[in-house]
């Protein structure tokens, strides 16, 4: 039996979908509203409903597109072998700097799917972490620690401080920026200026 081809996206689907991401990275799902979506779009909600029948499909459908393409980002990074590991650290950190830098809302998205038990985010990760654990990246840092360069820590480690160093600031900013009582302009720049220190501080860690 011959393999159906999946169905073509019309022009406005794609309209709508490329203003959904825009409203959604800026507003999050809550205060996104569908009829900015559709202003934005040069539509109408009524078509919005017809193609993706609500907001949170609509929602789903882009804040995984926007996962595939992080996940899928990672790839070259972590499998190039004439990379070195330290370059690898830093490009990775920039990769995730990336995701974050589009507001928290991408990576609420991600935490929130994770805690469902049948959940399409986690079977995406999922397929990516045996990427990761069979990388040249990771090779490279048993490599380094066979050698004594590095203390003997598994590869999760780097992922877990690129991770907490680069998700979380973001995703607590405002409580960061009122306990240090800083205003949001404030708190961007001290967020620019420590991204700069992430790729020395996980390196460091490893030492």
């Amino acid at each position: 039996m011959k393999k159906q081809s999946p169905p073509q996206i019309t022009q406005n689907e794609q309209r709508i979908k490329e203003a959904a991401r825009e409203v959604f990275l800026k507003h999050g799902l809550e205060n996104a509203r569908t009829s900015d979506i559709a202003a934005l779009s040069e539509s109408n909600p009524s078509l919005i409903f017809y193609h993706f029948r609500s907001k949170e499909k609509l929602y789903q459908l882009v804040m995984l597109e926007e996962l595939d393409v992080f996940l899928k980002g990672l790839v070259p990074i972590v499998k190039d072998p004439a990379t070195e590991f330290e370059k690898k650290v830093e490009l990775f950190v920039e990769h995730f700097n990336c995701l974050v830098s589009q507001g928290p809302h991408v990576a609420m998205f991600v935490l929130t799917e994770m805690l469902k038990r049948h959940s399409v985010v986690k079977i995406a990760i999922k397929k990516m972490s045996n990427t990761l654990r069979n990388s040249v990246m990771a090779e490279q840092l048993r490599g380094a620690v066979s050698r004594g360069k590095y203390k003997s820590v598994s590869f999760a480690h780097v992922i877990m401080n690129v991770t907490g160093l680069t998700v979380f600031p973001v995703i607590a900013g405002p409580i960061i920026s009122i306990m240090g009582g800083m205003k949001q302009a404030e708190y961007d720049q001290l967020e620019r200026d420590r991204q700069r220190e992430i790729t020395a501080w996980v390196l460091h860690m490893l030492r």
